[in-house]
Order: structure tokens, then sequence, then C-alpha cells
């Protein structure tokens, strides 16, 4: 039977073949959206950087708009955001803590930026207030660490994620979590996956494989929150 579509007469054939056209376009478009996420959040530096023009004033002049961005939002709706960064001071504090240590760990700064506020909820969760624990690290007493860090951890801590009966590391200040969650991350399980340690979406994709991420929007979450407060902006160069 032939039906009018845009002014034209088509059968039922004609019909079946335009929606399959439609679905097969759809299905190119749904796959094409991881790979727009890849290209779109895995370049972290312009190209003058790697020309070798003045990348600190150019980290510092990003730090500001950084900033500027954050003080930006609104106070009423963004609490949590103001509260972890407070004023510049304050702000510039824990920039620096986390560049030293993207430095010294070659984890990009927005890869710790992201997982910090996801696992610690703004520096606001229990786990960070009582026991300084910033990236959920758990504790398991067969699991070996270097002893600069397992000196400075305290008793473990009882939280329900998982599992009702998981413990977690607690430290006597934010910097020993900090130097915990670089080695740790840095294992070979997470590493493996990660070709070019610039590439946030390598480490984001390299976080799931290798079973940090244990929710199925986590990736997804990290790439979001460095678009949404752009994260990226404070990523140093390594030497």
């Amino acid at each position: 039977m032939k039906r009018l579509f845009f002014g034209m007469k088509i059968d039922n054939f004609t019909k079946l073949l335009i929606a399959l056209f439609f679905f097969v376009l759809l299905s190119i478009i749904l796959k094409a959206q991881p790979a727009m996420e890849r290209y779109q959040t895995c370049v972290l530096f312009e190209n003058d950087w790697y020309e070798g023009k003045d990348s600190a004033k150019k980290e510092l002049d990003n730090r500001q708009k950084f900033l500027d961005h954050i003080y930006s939002l609104d106070k009423r709706k963004y609490k949590k955001v103001h509260r972890m960064f407070g004023d510049r001071s304050k702000a510039n504090q824990l920039i620096n803590l986390i560049q030293k240590a993207s430095a010294e760990s070659k984890i990009p700064v927005n890869v710790i930026f992201s997982q910090l506020i996801i696992e610690s909820a703004w520096m606001s969760s229990k786990l960070y207030k009582e026991g300084h624990n910033g990236f959920c690290i758990k504790y398991y007493k067969r699991k070996s660490v270097p002893k600069h860090i397992k000196s400075k951890g305290r008793k473990p801590m009882n939280i329900h994620d998982d599992d009702p009966n998981d413990l977690f590391w607690t430290y006597d200040e934010f910097i020993t979590s900090l130097s915990h969650y670089t080695w740790f991350v840095n294992q070979n399980h997470y590493t493996k996956h990660i070709n070019d340690r610039y590439n946030f979406w390598e480490w984001t994709n390299a976080l799931r494989k290798g079973g940090y991420a244990t929710k199925k929007t986590y990736q997804r979450n990290m790439i979001r929150l460095n678009r949404k407060y752009k994260l990226h902006l404070l990523n140093v160069k390594w030497d």
C-alpha cells in the first residue's frame, strides 16, 4: 500500500529501508560518542608547551583562570566547591601540594583532583574528616605498602562501601593519603593500560579496567568534573 511521505508516494518496502537507514545512522552516532569524549579529554596541553615556550608562566595563567572560574560559581549552589577551595591562599596551598605530587608521580593533576572530589565528596566525607583518607583506599592486612606510608597509618576505619565489613586506611595528615594514592595508582594493573601518561581519558579508562572505579558511571563522572570545573587548567608539565 502506497502512502504519502514528504509529498511522495512510497510503498511499505521503501518505508522499511528508510527506517533501517535511520537506525544505522543512530547506531553510528552513539558509537562515535565515546570516541568524541576521548578526543575532547585527551589533549591536556597546548602545542606551545611542547615547543619550548614559557610553560611556568602558562601554568600560573591557567591556575588564575581556574580560580576565577571556581570563585565565579554561586556560593549557595556550590557550597562544597567553595568549602573545599576556601580563599585563594587555601586553594593555592592545596593546588601546590597536588601539583608537586603530580610531578613526582607522573599522574595528571586533573586525574588526582577529580578522584579526590569523587572519593571524598569535595573533602567533606566522614572518612576524610576523621581519617584524612581522600581517596577511599581500602585496608587489606596482607597487602604490603611502603614503610613510610605504613608507619604513618592509623587504625583502619570501618565504612560500608561495597561491603559492610570494608576497612579503610586512616592517616595523621592528608599528605600521607596523597602519597599512598599516587603509589597505589602507579601499580602495574593500572599503568599497563596507559600509553600516554598525560592523557586524561587513558587514565580514567585505566582506573576502570584496573578496578579502582567500581561504579559504571565513575569514568563518565571524572570526565564531567574535568569539563565542568576546568580541572585540566591545573595540569603541569613534567621534567
